[in-house]
């Protein structure tokens, strides 16, 4: 709860709104009080990290088996669960594959829990969802939708464009599209951004995770508009998510003007995603 108090008074500082949402990682060990406790509280979901699946995953469980008890707390109470899905051991591009057989056995074993698989990034990972449960969803972040694997590698490596899971071939990217623009509930926008700073970016081991917060609903925007469904740009974004979770509705609205723009090469010491580009679509500012 210091966190969230630290986010707000951040937000007051700048003159700035917004209903912030928390999470809590879910460690071994934490106990099923310690998880109870950050429900009460108000954190919306426990945060699934397989050991050394990503930046800051030392700790997770290797296992579900490992928290099982704190899985038990979570089903419960009628939290849900939200997973970065890759098995650390896999090869990149099979990561997210061979951590489905993880999922299938959650399903199994907490019959009423409601599951969030975050950041997909494959075909193979949207067919999954839409075979799983309705008590599961996926969310697409706009980079995995914007970007493949050619967009980091094709001029030498453009480190901004680093994440967990990694980009992935642009089959996998048509089929995250579909998704986005199906207005399925089962699919809906998860930013995912990590804006790690300049220095996390250019040095070595890289730090995994892209800063999108600047350009994601820019993107978002090309995205549908190229694919003719601008219409369902804001279930997408908004309402598909706010349903799922069972969220009040935003009486708050963001208004989106097509207006060429360039994106900085740095963001307060953070390189953003698409730095350099042109982009045609624009937060309109009050």
């Amino acid at each position: 709860m210091n966190y969230k108090q630290a986010i707000q008074n951040i937000l007051v500082k700048h003159n700035t709104a917004c209903n912030v949402l928390m999470a809590f990682k879910l460690v071994p060990g934490m106990g099923e009080l310690a998880v109870r406790q950050c429900l009460e509280k108000g954190a919306l979901a426990g945060k699934y990290y397989p050991a050394g699946s990503t930046t800051n995953a030392e700790d997770g469980p290797s296992h579900p088996s490992d928290i099982k008890k704190e899985l038990s707390a979570l089903e419960q109470a009628n939290g849900i669960l939200s997973i970065h899905a890759e098995a650390p051991a896999s090869p990149d591009f099979l990561k997210e594959h061979d951590f489905f057989n993880i999922i299938d056995y959650i399903l199994s074993q907490y019959p009423k829990l409601r599951i969030v698989i975050e950041h997909l990034s494959t075909a193979e990972a949207v067919s999954a969802v839409l075979e799983w449960p309705s008590r599961t969803a996926g969310t697409i972040t706009a980079h995995h939708l914007a970007f493949t694997i050619d967009d980091l590698l094709a001029h030498g490596i453009d480190s901004s464009l680093y994440c967990k899971p990694v980009l992935k071939t642009n089959q996998d990217r048509d089929a995250l599209i579909k998704a986005a623009t199906s207005c399925s509930p089962k699919f809906f926008f998860g930013s995912d951004s990590a804006p790690h700073p300049i220095s996390k970016k250019l040095s070595f081991p890289v730090s995994a995770g892209t800063y999108t917060a600047p350009v994601r609903l820019s993107l978002l925007a090309e995205i549908f508009e190229a694919n003719n469904a601008l219409e369902k740009l804001e279930y997408f974004i908004s309402t598909a998510g706010t349903e799922w979770y069972g969220l009040p509705v935003p009486k708050s609205s963001i208004t989106l003007v097509k207006k060429p723009w360039k994106v900085p090469e740095s963001i307060d010491g953070v390189i953003p995603a698409g730095h350099g580009k042109v982009l045609n679509w624009q937060v309109e500012l009050e």
